[in-house]
């Protein structure tokens, strides 16, 4: 489900696929209360994106 969760969150994100190799993923957590946070930075242009999910995928933020 984890795999299932992470997909769908690249899927959101508006960069190209696959996530080019300057962005690296600095949080991946789930939560007690059903959520799942993944965030990602490009260090090279301090930037960073981040999608925050339901558990069934359903974007929060």
């Amino acid at each position: 489900m984890h795999k299932v969760l992470k997909e769908r969150a690249l899927s959101i994100v508006p960069l190209p696929l696959p996530l080019p190799n300057h962005y690296k993923l600095i949080i991946e957590e789930y939560s007690n209360d059903e959520r799942v946070i993944f965030s990602w930075a490009n260090e090279q242009q301090d930037e960073s994106l981040t999608v925050e999910l339901d558990c069934t995928g359903n974007l929060m933020a």
